[in-house]
């Protein structure tokens, strides 16, 4: 309704875009944010949206082509980073998606969304220590976060802290009682220091 009668209406294309996105529907998707560019050049969250499309689409070049023009308008928008540090991240380029998490963080230190990611990365460059403190800090922040609980969880077990191991996956069961890998892996610590029961 709104777009018949305000037709570049800035907050009625974007959300059109992103409706479309969800549906799968990314021509759509693809015009309405083309159309919002077009009239407003310099709005950051605009080929931010683009960006996430694209690469929903698979196409990483005009993600990273929409979220470097993203930081090029405004180098102060944390998501900017951290969506393409998530990117780097998928193509396995990790010096670079570290780059990325850290200004995500230092823009933006309590969003523990930027953590969690930052030590997937860690982990995935064997710095478990340094996934640890991620992982950490996300609980400092939020005691019931599941994903680090379950996170933290499973790097302890890697390391051999089985009995706080156990305690993480206790948390993300007592907020999530169906989680029924917590349980799997809750159940092969417990095997391994002897709670047969």
């Amino acid at each position: 309704m709104s777009l018949s009668v305000y037709p570049n209406d800035k907050f009625s294309l974007i959300n059109t875009g992103i409706v479309n996105i969800q549906k799968k529907n990314f021509d759509e998707a693809e015009e309405y944010l083309n159309i919002l560019l077009k009239s407003y050049p310099s709005y950051s969250q605009g080929y931010l949206v683009r960006g996430a499309m694209y690469q929903e689409k698979g196409d990483t070049l005009q993600a990273f082509d929409n979220y470097n023009q993203a930081i090029k308008i405004d180098k102060y928008l944390p998501q900017s980073y951290s969506m393409r540090g998530l990117l780097y991240y998928y193509k396995k380029d990790y010096d670079k998606a570290m780059d990325d998490l850290d200004e995500a963080i230092r823009l933006e230190p309590l969003h523990t969304g930027n953590y969690i990611n930052r030590g997937l990365i860690r982990y995935s460059k064997n710095d478990f220590r340094g996934a640890m403190a991620d992982y950490d800090k996300v609980i400092d922040l939020d005691a019931n976060n599941i994903i680090a609980r379950f996170n933290r969880g499973l790097l302890r077990s890697q390391v051999g802290d089985d009995n706080r191991a156990i305690e993480d996956f206790d948390v993300v069961l007592k907020f999530e009682p169906s989680n029924y890998i917590a349980y799997f892996n809750r159940a092969l610590i417990k095997n391994n220091i002897g709670d047969y029961n």
